[in-house]
């Protein structure tokens, strides 16, 4: 029966397909597709067709539009950047003289006897007698001025790379050894200026070329980029990758004196001696100075960091100037203060975007600094200088840093008023010279602070915190602020409600909680306690304002109330 059926479905296929050929299409064709035919025309007679279709069409010239190419192609890669940029870059070789103590050797005769300990304690012991022995360092470098009328070029290089040399040498591409010395250098940007004299020289300076800065504003996450420089003294070596991430900040020591807080991340690989190299884009132009790789084993693993051309190009500039750089100063150490700690003081509403900055919090102010003077007060957050929205793209630290010295500028502040409470003033200060207050010793002098009277009583364990507290004792008052009476003695690492473990650490110092200043053990836990009562605070941040490592922070969480519910 199947097959049966199957047969008379092939038949009517076939039948439909022979009756389109023959009758279907003359059919379509009459009725339908008649467009440029008149519908009354007598079949006999051939159809009168207007002239003006038949005209001859004017001649068209056809003319060839050379297509755009880009700067790379795929059969030559990033051969033309190389080629723009291989005789400016340079390896830097310094040669330095490094203090070495002597050690003696236990004498053969003293070995293997009773007191054979006594001796080697002795013989092991430093010697006032040190040597002085020679290190060398290699790095890279690329110029960026020449000045031809009194025969000198100035290349740049990492500070890191050429601090405490005794001797540089700078060599081309073409293997060419010129001797160079130190024109002026910045710490707080790890650039560092090396003046090549050439008038006692027998070379010709016309081969020196300069790269061109290129404007690291402009780049984005994925754009292609070429590293060269001098990888473990091989010599000049060309790499590339993509723009991993931008605004990177490494937090190299102290936050105070670091300048740069937004590297460029790159996946061009550079190791040990391309510090002091030019990172490219595609044009040829400078974007970056190569400054440091993240590696857990010494070697590249796709992660490195530059700093972005804007901030090397004006710091670069005026050192070759002026042998030093002018950057706004304000007198205040800060951090960053996040979407949760924004959200505990009013500053913002809840917010998914736990990497957004809302703004600076002030953890320590300078005497008789520009903060100082105007009013900023440690516990402030500065969310406005000088017209610019302290945010994740635009810092604190860099905002005053390009601030006119000794121009008055308006900044705001999110202050505590009364109780609770939260509100923004407006205040003007006197931008400071950074340079001058470092000359000066200015930079760790800190505002007196009040006394305050202190409860002494026994640990107390607070486990919506998941931390034991107790009052700061008295061997340890030295080492805290007058205001902190209260210190975390331990912390229990599976308790607390952080998604991301523990947020405080043993030793921190409370100066308060909830907006509510902290005086002894029993006061910090009354005020947990009441907060805990109101089941509207399980997804508040709380903040709590305390010293850690000799500085003040922020730190906003939101309390356990698992133990609170078990309890009932």
């Amino acid at each position: 029966m199947k097959l049966f059926r199957i047969v008379l479905y092939v038949i009517a296929v076939c039948g439909i397909i022979y009756s389109w050929d023959n009758f279907g299409r003359d059919f379509f064709m009459k009725n339908f597709y008649h467009t440029s035919v008149d519908e009354n025309i007598n079949s006999n007679e051939p159809p009168k067709v207007d002239e003006k279709i038949i005209e001859k069409p004017e001649k068209v010239e056809i003319t060839e539009t050379p297509i755009k190419t880009g700067p790379i192609s795929f059969e030559k890669g990033f051969e033309n950047v190389a080629k723009k940029a291989m005789h400016s870059v340079v390896n830097v070789a310094t040669m330095q003289l490094v203090e070495n103590t002597e050690r003696q050797s236990i004498p053969d005769i003293f070995k293997g006897f009773p007191f054979d300990d006594i001796f080697k304690d002795f013989f092991d012991a430093p010697q006032k007698k040190q040597k002085l022995r020679k290190a060398n360092a290699l790095g890279s470098g690329f110029i960026v001025q020449v000045d031809k009328k009194a025969k000198r070029a100035y290349v740049v290089t990492n500070n890191h790379v050429v601090e405490k040399s005794k001797k540089i040498i700078v060599s081309l591409s073409d293997k060419t050894e010129l001797p160079a010395t130190i024109h002026a250098v910045d710490s707080r940007t790890d650039i560092a200026v090396l003046c090549v004299d050439l008038n006692n020289l027998d070379f010709n300076i016309e081969k020196l070329q300069p790269v061109k800065w290129g404007d690291s504003d402009k780049l984005n996450e994925g754009n292609f980029v070429v590293a060269i420089g001098n990888p473990f003294g091989l010599g000049s070596t060309v790499t590339n990758g993509i723009v991993s991430a931008k605004g990177r900040n490494l937090s190299m020591g102290m936050p105070s004196l670091n300048f740069v807080d937004d590297f460029i991340q790159h996946s061009a690989p550079i190791n040990l001696g391309n510090s002091g190299g030019c990172l490219l884009n595609i044009y040829g132009e400078v974007i970056g100075i190569n400054n440091a790789i993240f590696s857990t084993s010494g070697g590249n693993i796709g992660i490195g960091f530059a700093i972005p051309s804007n901030i090397a190009k004006i710091t670069v500039e005026q050192l070759i100037k002026f042998k030093r750089t002018f950057r706004g100063w304000l007198g205040a150490e800060v951090h960053s203060v996040y979407a949760k700690q924004a959200e505990s003081v009013g500053l913002a509403k809840h917010s998914l975007e736990s990497s957004k900055v809302f703004g600076a919090y002030v953890a320590r102010v300078v005497s008789n600094g520009p903060a100082a003077k105007c009013g900023i007060k440690v516990g402030d957050i500065i969310i406005e200088f000088n017209g610019k929205k302290i945010t994740e793209n635009c810092s604190l630290q860099s905002a005053v840093g390009t601030a006119e010295i000794g121009k008055s500028v308006k900044l705001k502040v999110w202050r505590q008023k009364e109780g609770s409470n939260w509100g923004e003033v407006e205040l003007s200060v006197k931008v400071g010279d950074f340079e001058k207050a470092m000359k000066d010793g200015e930079l760790d002098s800190k505002v007196p602070e009040e006394n305050g009277n202190s409860e002494t009583i026994k640990e107390m364990n607070i486990e919506s915190l998941g931390i034991t507290v107790s009052a700061l004792p008295e061997q340890y008052k030295s080492d805290y602020p007058k205001n902190v009476k209260v210190i975390v003695t331990k912390v229990e690492e599976d308790s607390g409600s952080s998604f991301y473990g523990p947020v405080f650490k043993p030793g921190d110092g409370f100066i308060s909680a909830d907006n509510k200043q902290i005086t002894n053990v029993s006061q910090l836990k009354g005020i947990i306690d009441g907060i805990l009562k109101n089941k509207n605070n399980r997804n508040r941040p709380i903040p709590f304002i305390v010293v850690r490592g000799g500085s003040q922070m922020m730190i906003a969480t939101t309390l356990d109330f698992t133990e609170k519910e078990n309890n009932k």
